[in-house]
């Protein structure tokens, strides 16, 4: 027999207006997960982040996060994987960026063993907001 694997968005999905998981929202999921549904989260948020919003959610497999950057397993947040730029990309996609004269908001970890859960930097402190994509621009 075929399982499907149901995977949810946090922001606008699952957590309240005031980002939080409901108890409502716990209680259903923790029936379907003790009834045997596949079910995860994918997200845009750090693993900190992510963490501190899912409070009372156990969920047995793998969470998603930096929209994709980073794939963690358990409490501990074993990384099963982890994408990032290599050197040669990051230095072509700067320079991109540069020849658009676009700023982007870049999501990057302080050096805490590339786990996903370390804190996240934005735009520095009083920066530009950053400028949006204009059409046209090759990717």
């Amino acid at each position: 027999m075929e399982k499907t694997l149901y995977v949810s968005d946090l922001d606008g999905t699952l957590l309240t207006p005031e980002q939080r998981l409901s108890p409502f929202t716990v209680r259903v999921l923790e029936y379907l997960l003790g009834q045997g549904v596949a079910f995860t989260y994918a997200t845009a948020r750090s693993g900190y982040s992510a963490a501190a919003v899912t409070q009372g959610l156990e969920s047995p497999l793998p969470v998603i996060l930096y929209n994709g950057a980073f794939v963690r397993l358990g409490p501990q947040g074993e990384v099963l994987l982890r994408q990032g730029f290599s050197p040669e990309q990051g230095e072509a996609v700067k320079k991109l960026l540069a020849r658009w004269e676009i700023q982007p908001l870049v999501y990057t970890l302080a050096r805490q063993g590339n786990t996903g859960s370390g804190p996240v930097l934005g735009k520095p402190p009083g920066g530009p907001p950053p400028a949006a994509c204009p059409r046209g621009v090759p990717v």
